[in-house]
């Protein structure tokens, strides 16, 4: 097994290398790290930490592994508008005057993607490719379900949010994949990932997890949500020509 993971990252990184990239990253577990690392020729990247954040919802399902089923959803059941009431009451920023945000399939981008992109490519340091072809190959052409959250100011594309909602191990569970807005960015943050955590409640989901840079603007807003720390995540990196990408 062991060699049979270590011929797939190689095989991944040719293809890359074949394809014109020179650098490729990663978020390996715990139990993987250690073959990226000795075998695999893959560095921690130091320099970039992120973290994992989780919302409680509708913890039923998550106490059914752990005490009597009548008793769990006994419990669930208060939780469940216990946390709802205080994250409304108490962290749930509603969208303001103004915004106009839709929640649907993702089966295209919507209108001004490119536009938008742009903009704020030049608002921040580093972003991801969130390019059209890149975009819809991540979200469109996969066999998940992808939702996509829109948020529009007078037209224009402002932000947008991805989350995903499966089921691991009997449990229905909702990951933000991906979230972007354009500077001035935490009101716009707030409402796209309040906007999802409310249809967690609405669907019964567990909770709903995201993960975010350390140093990242969108880190305050994902506390200002009530999202509560879960764990550090490793990013590690590979790069086919010796520079310090973060310098």
């Amino acid at each position: 097994r062991k060699g049979l993971f270590l011929s797939l990252v190689e095989s991944n990184w040719e293809t890359a290398l074949a394809s014109g990239y020179q650098f490729v990253y990663g978020t390996p577990n715990q139990n993987s790290l250690p073959g990226y690392i000795k075998k695999a020729q893959y560095a921690v990247v130091d320099e970039l930490s992120m973290e994992s954040f989780v919302a409680l919802c509708h913890v039923a399902p998550l106490l059914c592994k752990k005490i009597p089923t009548r008793l769990a959803l006994i419990i669930g059941g208060v939780s469940k508008i216990l946390f709802r009431a205080w994250y409304r009451t108490f962290l749930g920023e509603r969208k303001v005057a103004g915004m106009e945000i839709q929640d649907k399939k993702f089966k295209f981008l919507p209108e001004g993607w490119e536009e938008f992109i742009v903009r704020c490519s030049s608002q921040y340091d580093f972003i991801l490719d969130r390019s059209r072809l890149v975009t819809e190959w991540r979200y469109i052409r996969n066999p998940h379900q992808y939702r996509l959250v829109t948020l529009k100011e007078g037209g224009i594309l402002q932000g947008f949010a991805v989350y995903l909602t499966k089921e691991e191990g009997g449990i229905k569970r909702m990951k933000i994949v991906d979230l972007l807005a354009a500077q001035g960015t935490k009101p716009r943050c707030l409402a796209l990932i309040n906007t999802i955590v409310d249809r967690a409640f609405e669907l019964n989901v567990a909770d709903v997890e995201i993960w975010c840079a350390t140093r990242s603007k969108l880190r305050d807003a994902v506390r200002r949500s009530g999202f509560l720390r879960k764990g550090q995540i490793n990013v590690i990196a590979r790069c086919a020509v010796d520079v310090d990408i973060f310098s």
